[in-house]
């Protein structure tokens, strides 16, 4: 800042702006920490007219790191702003009066009705939400900012908008809040179709707990008269000591066969539902 301390040093010696000069420079401290001070500097003159410089100091430091701080939070709302990741609305009286473009996507309005001041917090809110954006305006008003709440903004083309939204006071609850907005319908989709496969998920273990009870009374079916025609040859051939006569034998084993081959349709029939439940079939 050398050169423009010198320059303005000079400039007051010759008499120019007004023998005055104010301006902002960094200074160097013995300790190698830099301040800002706001310099003041007037030209007196003694008695035998001489320039003589006043020089009054103000710290400035705490000054330019707040506007450093401002500033660059002012930068990463406007990128945020300007994003459009969200939307972002100040509002006055259920009125919005500015807004980014992001929320005019959101609830479907054009620029030019948000300037004429056509586009009401109420308008765009299904009537199911309206308690919930008092609320939050009853908690802005208290403590300066609202809880994050879920809605649902419904547009001029009548489709419905999930959002996660919030409000904080704009400097001061009597002017209004500013309101942010972010679409999570994407989310909410996903979140149906969970819901949606999971109750099928549901039904269909339900229903084939149900099949295999009805599959094992079926199966039971055809063993009942396997295990009695067996069980009755056998105790047929620990009392006799004769051959038993092939022909008789094979007409009291024909039961037993037919009921053997209808639970092995029974059995193919199961294998095919198993596979069509795993998308085999």
């Amino acid at each position: 800042d050398r050169p423009r301390l010198a320059a303005a040093i000079d400039t007051v010696i010759a008499g120019e702006d007004a023998k005055r000069h104010r301006g902002e420079y960094r200074f160097v401290r013995r300790d190698g920490l830099i301040v800002w001070a706001q310099l003041t500097i007037s030209l007196l003159r003694d008695p035998a007219g001489h320039a003589v410089q006043l020089v009054i100091m103000e710290d400035i430091t705490e000054i330019k790191r707040l506007e450093a701080s401002l500033h660059a939070a002012e930068v990463r709302f406007t990128r945020l702003r300007e994003s459009g990741l969200l939307g972002i609305s100040y509002q006055s009286n259920g009125t919005i009066i500015e807004a980014n473009d992001a929320f005019l996507r959101l609830v479907g309005c054009s620029r030019e009705e948000m300037l004429a001041l056509k586009i009401k917090l109420s308008d765009v809110t299904p009537p199911e939400y309206a308690q919930g954006d008092e609320n939050a305006r009853e908690e802005v008003r208290a403590r300066g900012v609202s809880s994050i709440y879920e809605k649902e903004f419904v547009r001029k083309d009548g489709r419905r908008v999930a959002v996660l939204v919030g409000q904080v006071a704009a400097e001061g609850p009597a002017y209004g809040s500013i309101g942010f907005a972010l679409d999570i319908t994407g989310r909410k989709e996903v979140e149906m179709e969970r819901a949606r496969a999971l109750r099928e998920l549901h039904e269909g273990i339900r229903a084939r707990d149900d099949f295999l009870a009805i599959a094992a009374h079926e199966l039971r079916g055809p063993l009942t008269p396997i295990l009695t025609q067996v069980t009755s040859l056998l105790e047929l051939v620990a009392r006799r000591k004769e051959p038993i006569d092939p022909d008789w034998l094979a007409r009291q084993l024909e039961p037993a066969r037919r009921s053997v081959h209808h639970l092995e349709e029974l059995i193919d029939t199961l294998l095919d539902v198993s596979r069509l439940t795993v998308g085999h079939l």
